[in-house]
């Protein structure tokens, strides 16, 4: 049932319009000044654009501050190899992009709804906007289109807020979003033995487990947290979070790279890696099959990244000089690459992500992408198998060799 509701969600669209009316007339109601009780608390009365904007309000603890760690950076991107491909408009639209300085906010007698990546309420009864992610954007947020909230408990101590839009169990979103936070909890002076519990929507997947593991973080101090979560904190810390996540600041592959995670497999290794999708429910490469045998005879390895530990997916990554992939978040390890090693993202023109072509650019890893066909104008397909042929990957695979390998022959 979950596969088909991720692979055929679209097909509902046609209620769309019916769902927002109904929301919109929800948040019409002045429902925020119903009494608690104990089914339900009162739903946020508003929301400032941001913790900074809180924090200029009458309203907050004279305790609160944000403590500064990473300023704000400038990006410039070069756009992708195609070999003669059509181009997703999305690459020409980002070429430039300025990522948010990073900090920790340290917030006093405000509570956290559990819904998505966990929402943030002052002291007055307002989203704090910058820390409540939603799908539906700010103003529209669900908190403000509901009835109200699940009742409210307390939760004493020093709270550390980790969870994390689409974190729960995506790789790319725990690597690249999540993880980065807990590091800057830690630079801003509150590393786990400072803080007694952290609110996390992880399902603790191996991949979780292994790098919570590194960082020193234990398990017994998660609280985990969904809808039905509505605390009240004495004392929140609050790293900040990206607005695009496919911006990735300098600061971040670093922080990655540092993690005592083991390298474990480094046998499994080959300077030419393929990653493949088979197996999976969506984004698979149709012509696989026989596209594999070309690309064995080639030297590549075949491997898929989900069977692996993040330690292995390191080494294997650390070693490729050329890494194929259909999109997927197993190029989310194009993080532990070498500067100037090469990657082929295969790609639908039903979703042209921009996750992997903005950490390639942070890496300095020259990225080059192909599109199937003509560039689809219904981009919101996310799970759509892609239709290249194995001739149209050769053809890229063929023109990047010679580089790669002459790249490979120069490094030490």
């Amino acid at each position: 049932m979950k596969q088909w509701s991720r692979a055929n969600r679209h097909r509902l669209r046609f209620l769309k319009p019916l769902w927002s009316v109904s929301r919109t007339a929800l948040r019409a109601l002045p429902l925020h000044l119903l009494p608690s009780t104990g089914l339900f608390s009162p739903r946020p009365a508003g929301f400032h654009e941001s913790v900074a904007a809180y924090l200029t309000s009458g309203s907050r603890h004279k305790l609160d501050r944000t403590i500064a760690l990473y300023p704000t950076e400038d990006i410039e991107r070069e756009l992708p190899e195609t070999f003669g491909r059509p181009l997703p408009k999305a690459f020409s639209d980002h070429l430039r992009a300025r990522v948010p300085a990073a900090c920790v906010h340290l917030l006093h007698d405000v509570r956290f709804w559990g819904h998505y990546g966990g929402s943030v309420i002052g002291r007055d009864n307002r989203l704090l906007g910058d820390v409540s992610p939603d799908v539906w954007t700010l103003k529209r947020h669900k908190a403000l289109g509901c009835i109200g909230l699940p009742p409210v408990k307390t939760l004493s101590g020093t709270v550390a807020v980790i969870a994390t839009a689409e974190a729960e169990s995506n790789y790319w979103h725990w690597m690249m979003d999540a993880v980065p936070r807990l590091h800057l909890l830690e630079k801003a002076g509150y590393p786990p033995d400072k803080v007694d519990w952290y609110l996390t929507n992880a399902r603790m997947t191996s991949f979780q487990r292994e790098t919570l593991a590194a960082i020193g973080l234990p398990e017994n101090k998660l609280v985990m947290v969904n809808d039905h979560t509505h605390l009240k904190l004495d004392t929140a810390i609050v790293p900040s979070i990206r607005p695009a996540s496919w911006d990735v600041p300098s600061w971040i592959p670093p922080v990655l790279n540092k993690l005592p995670i083991g390298t474990a497999g480094q046998n499994y290794v080959s300077e030419l890696l393929f990653l493949s999708r088979a197996g999976e429910a969506t984004r698979r490469l149709m012509c696989e099959a026989e596209l594999v045998p070309e690309l064995e005879k080639r030297g590549f390895i075949v491997a898929r990244a989900g069977n692996w530990s993040v330690g292995e997916q390191k080494a294997m990554f650390a070693a490729a000089r050329l890494i194929i992939a259909p999109h997927g978040a197993a190029l989310t390890n194009l993080v532990f690459c070498r500067p100037g090693a090469v990657v082929l993202d295969l790609m639908s023109a039903s979703w042209p992500g921009l996750y992997f072509w903005g950490l390639a650019s942070a890496q300095n890893v020259p990225y080059s992408v192909l599109v199937e066909g003509a560039l689809d104008k219904d981009s919101t397909q996310r799970t759509k198998d892609i239709s290249l042929t194995a001739d149209q990957v050769l053809y890229a695979v063929d023109s990047i060799l010679p580089h790669s390998i002459s790249s490979s022959s120069r490094s030490p």
